[in-house]
């Protein structure tokens, strides 16, 4: 009996086509979210290269549209170049149980995935700039966030963990000493609004280069920084894999430069409560922002306080 010809069985050449196009597809995706070894930068910046960069971690607009847009155009020169022979393999597959299994087994794999990236994008910290605006808007968003588990070194030798963080508000941001554009406006800022609370305030700031701003540099740090003699204020630091692993902790997005050792973010800065939780995330604040952010620490949020930043109603 001759078998018909939709069910023939797929030439080994369409196989490898398949093969090929899931393994690019594979890569692409796992490039874009799998977590990167700390001590390999190079992979951050081909990260950068390839798919851009938001201040949240993620895929910039283009690249989203590489990873989305490229395999399903391959995809799609495939199926144009062997749309029959397709069809024929697939009726031939999913005809035997062993096919069907192997349809089940991609289709779970593919949900996997998917999830993880879901994930991934539910876990970065979505940051807003608010741009010329002299006051939060109204409704701008609380998070109430716990904040990470970490254990660093702050310049007067002593470590400092999240546990540290509770009694009183905290302003919590990200710097390094060879910065001359915004960390220093980032660092007067904040210290300037700690300063308006009457010491009620703590300060804290996260080197982003741990390679150079070492924990025997952070009293020279410091006071370049005008924190030296000021009580609670912390600069801290540590091994720089550690520093590394607490900045992605926080969702700080970042990227060194091999040559020069510089290091690119945005002005990200956190605004703890007593409970030492986040209770706002804001990008490039002024003084006047950090002061309403601190004026609402209390009462804590209501169920109906929008969670994410980006649903924010003007």
């Amino acid at each position: 009996m001759t078998q018909h010809p939709l069910a023939a069985r797929p030439a080994p050449w369409l196989l490898l086509a398949l093969a090929v196009w899931a393994l690019v597809t594979l890569a692409l995706w796992l490039l874009a979210f799998a977590p990167l070894p700390v001590e390999e930068q190079w992979l951050s910046s081909a990260r950068a290269i390839c798919f851009g960069s938001t201040e949240d971690g993620l895929p910039s607009a283009e690249g989203w549209l590489t990873l989305i847009g490229g395999p399903l155009t391959m995809l799609a020169f495939i199926a144009v170049l062997f749309g029959r022979e397709l069809r024929s393999s697939w009726r031939w597959m999913v005809a035997r149980p062993v096919g069907r299994w192997l349809v089940v087994a991609m289709a779970a794999g593919v949900a996997i995935g998917l999830a993880g990236v879901a994930d991934r994008v539910r876990a970065a910290q979505p940051v807003v700039d608010l741009g010329p605006q002299s006051t939060l808007p109204e409704h701008y968003p609380r998070l109430d966030r716990a904040v990470p588990s970490f254990r660093l070194i702050d310049q007067t030798g002593n470590e400092l963990s999240e546990g540290d963080l509770v009694g009183r508000p905290t302003l919590l941001t990200f710097a390094f000493a060879h910065c001359q554009t915004i960390c220093p406006v980032i660092v007067d800022r904040a210290l300037e609004a700690a300063d308006l609370s009457a010491g009620e305030t703590r300060l804290v700031v996260v080197t982003l280069d741990p390679w150079r701003d070492t924990p025997s540099s952070l009293p020279r740090v410091a006071a370049g920084w005008g924190l030296a003699e000021r009580s609670g204020t912390h600069v801290l630091s540590g091994e720089p894999d550690r520093v590394v692993e607490v900045l992605k902790a926080f969702d700080v997005p970042f990227e060194r430069d091999l040559q020069t050792g510089d290091v690119s973010h945005p002005a990200l800065l956190y605004v703890l409560d007593p409970d030492g939780r986040i209770a706002f995330a804001l990008n490039n604040p002024s003084v006047g922002w950090i002061e309403d952010a601190l004026e609402r620490l209390s009462p804590r949020p209501t169920a109906s306080a929008p969670a994410n930043p980006l649903e924010t109603t003007s």
